[in-house]
């Protein structure tokens, strides 16, 4: 029997990722083990995001290649995405990319027939061609992630995302829909809607947002699931996403909306276009509507330009 071990690092959307490929390895007549010790195989789905995340997906590659020698080591992932020219790791018998999950088999094919030196980076593939069955779930019991896009289009001066995973690529809406009955139907009462900005979902499409009629389909949805939203760009917020929240309780009034700063001249640096009063305005709005909201955030500190004032 042929077997594999996965090591998922890095965010939510990485661990979909991790969920589709072993999903793939499955059907592949692989075994999955929860034990190294017994795979052939080990992937390491990494991390590129921030240095120390880096240092990271590096440092796990050369744990389990001096670990378990004789296993085939795949370093997947961001990481493997964002330098797939560059990396040179002998301790890594492949290095493959993250905008195709389709071509693993076409790795796992090369790793059987004992090629050497092996490096994939395919490119994406058609929106509607794009792996989202998952027979293999990581989270928590009765929680999953459910993506609707890929990528993101604000280029923030910070944030190697675009880099990594390209613009914003917005799944179809009927195929979001029938993922999420697919999650309900195993019995998932936390869905995760995840993207790195829930607000931009469909403006690729049509130039304006789409989220919040795709919110309100899934919360129409038949079952017993609740829906947790994940990750809103605080300059792109729809604001009608507040009264939905509201008048509709399968989705939890939780908003995690990554502010990053708060100066003017910062936020410029950064290439957003909020301000105190607009960011403040914002979680008043949410507050005075859901009082019972949680608002969860990130403060970045030590950005180019700052000082003590700001």
């Amino acid at each position: 029997m042929k077997t594999i071990y996965l090591v998922s690092l890095g965010c939510a959307k990485n661990q979909v990722d991790s969920e589709i490929l072993l999903t793939i390895a499955k059907e592949q007549g692989y075994l999955v083990v929860e034990d190294p010790t017994l795979a052939q195989i080990i992937v390491i789905n990494s991390c590129g995001f921030i240095e120390s995340a880096k240092m990271e997906s590096i440092n796990t590659v050369l744990s389990y290649r001096n670990n378990f020698p004789k296993a085939k080591i795949i370093l997947a992932g961001c990481l493997a995405q964002r330098y797939i020219n560059d990396l040179e790791m002998e301790e890594a018998d492949v290095i493959f990319g993250n905008h195709d999950l389709n071509q693993f088999p076409t790795v796992l094919k090369k790793l059987e027939a004992k090629e050497k030196d092996i490096k994939l980076a395919p490119e994406y593939p058609d929106p509607d061609r794009e792996r989202d069955d998952r027979s293999i779930l990581l989270s928590l019991p009765r929680s999953a992630y459910l993506k609707i896009s890929e990528g993101c289009n604000h280029r923030c001066n910070y944030c190697a995302i675009p880099i990594i995973r390209g613009p914003l690529r917005s799944r179809p809406k009927a195929m979001i829909i029938e993922e999420a009955k697919r999650l309900i139907a195993k019995g998932i009462y936390e869905i995760n809607v995840i993207a790195q900005d829930l607000g931009a979902y469909g403006t690729d499409f049509s130039g304006e947002s789409q989220f919040c009629d795709l919110i309100e389909t899934l919360a129409q949805l038949e079952g017993n699931f609740v829906l947790r939203m994940l990750y809103i760009h605080p300059d792109t917020f729809p604001r009608r996403l507040i009264s939905i929240v509201k008048n509709n309780k399968k989705i939890l009034p939780y908003f995690d909306i990554p502010f990053q700063h708060a100066d003017p001249t910062v936020l410029n640096g950064m290439k957003r276009t909020g301000n105190p009063e607009i960011y403040l305005g914002l979680i008043n709005e949410i507050r005075t509507a859901l009082p019972e909201a949680v608002i969860r955030s990130t403060i970045m500190l030590g950005f180019p330009g700052e000082d003590r004032a700001a």
